[in-house]
């Protein structure tokens, strides 16, 4: 009954089979998009290193990118077959996951379309 909440049946990779393709729409577009992550992740707390997903907005260059691409390698729950390549566009969701202190998971995709 919360804002993201049903993204916890991606944690189920048969769900995830059924389901891989998400709408996303905001007042100023309408975009698909594949997923191509489940990772489970956790707030990082002041100066402790690691990706904050929360705080990337768009990748402006190729290191910033890898910063993502390993933040999925690390993370990924399982192998979706799918795959980011430099360019793409890219959004994150996320909701509380409570197996952890600050959990969450977290569903990247790539956008395939309006």
């Amino acid at each position: 009954g919360s804002q993201f909440g049903n993204l916890d049946l991606y944690l189920d990779p048969d769900f995830y089979e059924e389901h891989p393709i998400i709408s996303f729409d905001t007042i100023y577009e309408t975009g698909t998009y594949q997923i191509v992550a489940v990772v489970k992740t956790r707030v990082k707390q002041g100066d402790e290193s690691g990706f904050r997903y929360y705080w990337f907005r768009n990748y402006e260059n190729r290191g910033e990118f890898q910063e993502l691409l390993n933040f999925i390698e690390e993370g990924s729950l399982y192998d979706t077959g799918e795959h980011l390549r430099y360019g793409d566009s890219t959004i994150m969701l996320s909701t509380c996951e409570y197996t952890v202190d600050n959990g969450r998971l977290v569903i990247i995709a790539k956008r395939i379309g309006e």
